[in-house]
Formats: structure tokens, sequence, C-alpha cells
């Protein structure tokens, strides 16, 4: 497995990826959407896999949770072109 991490600054437009998710607690008591977009803290990448893992953490209420991103929707490649 090949973890990434997160630039704390935006990298140069060739490169940056943004996958935002709302944090589903803030969501579920009743806080704006727009307020409840993160982005995530950490990436997860098995090599071949298909899909990466995001990890995100919100800085409003510490709640943690992951989502799955298709790997060519963010890199513009197949699994099989990361190997």
């Amino acid at each position: 497995m090949t973890i990434l991490p997160v630039p704390a600054a935006p990298s140069p437009p060739d490169i940056w990826v943004m996958m935002p998710s709302h944090c589903p607690r803030c969501v579920e008591a009743g806080c704006p959407r727009v307020e409840t977009v993160n982005e995530p803290t950490e990436l997860r990448w098995s090599r071949g896999a298909a899909l990466v893992r995001c990890a995100y953490a919100c800085p409003s209420c510490a709640h943690r949770w992951t989502d799955d991103w298709p790997l060519w929707g963010l890199l513009g490649i197949d699994a099989d072109q990361g190997e």
C-alpha cells in the first residue's frame, strides 16, 4: 500500500486534485452543506487498485471518515497504468 501525503498548500495546477467530502455528522446535525466541506488529510492507494481511499477529519466536530475515489478520476490513469 502506498500512502501519499496531502500538501498543506496548493500544489502547481497541473498536479493539484480536489477531493472534497461533506462531514456526515455536521450534515446530519443540520449545518449548511457549504460549511461541511472538507479536503482529505490522507490518501491511500494500493498498487493496482482502481480506487484511492481518502481520509477526512472535520475541523468543526472532529469526526473522521473515509471516501473512495476512482483512480482514473483523480489522476487520469487506470489502475494498470499506476503499476
